[in-house]
This record gives structure tokens, sequence and C-alpha cells, in this order.
């Protein structure tokens, strides 16, 4: 899931591309100079480089917080159907919980060893019609825990 997000994080910056005021401010030809008197020949290219790098990229880091935002609503929820049938007060110290949990499973699944780099380069050889498939599943999935984590205020016991 979490090349899927990468993916889409970055084509929708090359998509933005078109209409970014900073970008289009750098197309202006005094602008383009003083970028080349400072060692930028194309500054285009060199943001897109910032983006797409999957170790430290900027798509990278959003798709980290993306990912976490994903499971810290999924126990968030989980949770309040929980208080549902056993009714507790929720206070920072489970929202830290959930943080926490998040970071875990995160870690322990994706970030440790750099383990989604292999994953990066296994999911790039796939044929495009087995990445749009699990693209679609994983945005279905992304979408599930969204409406789970409303629907799960039906439940939750702060009415």
């Amino acid at each position: 899931m979490y090349y899927f997000i990468f993916s889409f994080d970055y084509n929708a910056h090359l998509l933005f591309n078109r209409i970014n005021p900073f970008v289009l401010i750098h197309k202006n030809p005094i602008i383009k100079k003083f970028d080349q008197k400072n060692g930028v020949n194309n500054f285009e290219k060199e943001v897109n480089k910032a983006f797409k790098d999957p170790n430290n990229g900027l798509s990278s880091l959003r798709s980290w917080g993306i990912i976490h935002l994903i499971v810290f609503l999924f126990c968030f929820a989980l949770t309040n159907i929980f208080t549902f049938f056993h009714p507790i007060l929720l206070n920072f110290y489970y929202f830290s919980s959930f943080m926490g949990i998040s970071l875990i499973i995160n870690y322990l699944l994706i970030f440790r060893n750099k383990k989604y780099l292999v994953y990066f380069k296994e999911f790039k050889r796939w044929p495009k019609n087995k990445k749009m498939k699990i693209g679609w599943w994983c945005f279905i999935i992304i979408v599930g825990v969204f409406f789970f984590f409303i629907g799960s205020f039906h439940f939750s016991s702060f009415k």
C-alpha cells in the first residue's frame, strides 16, 4: 500500500506542476538566469527529483504520514466500537497509544531495514494491469478505513 500511496502522491505532484506558481515563476527568463547562476539548470527537474526519491523524497515522507494516519484511524475506530460495549473515557493517553501502535506496526511491517525499498523495486517490475488492480484494492482499503472510522462514531460512548 505504501508504494501505491507514494506513486499516487508523485503523480499528483507531476499533475499539479502545471499550475504550481513556484514552477511557473521559475520559467521566467530572469529567474532562470538567476537559477543558472546559482547552479540550478532546470528547477522543475530538481523539484521532481526531490519528490521522487523513495528513500528521503517528499512523496515518501507524505506517504509515511498517510500510512500512519490510516493505522491510527483504524485503531481509533476499533476503540470507538469497544467503548460501546465497555464505556470508558478516552483521553490523551489513548491517542498517544494509538500513535505508538501505528508507529510500531508500520516500523515492523514496512520501515525496518528499509524493507519498502526492496518492495519498490519489485513493484516497478509488475505489469501495468497488475499495478492498476492492486492500486484499486489499496484505494478501496483506504476509503474503507476512512468510512469505518466515521461509522465507528455511531457506536462511540461520547455521543
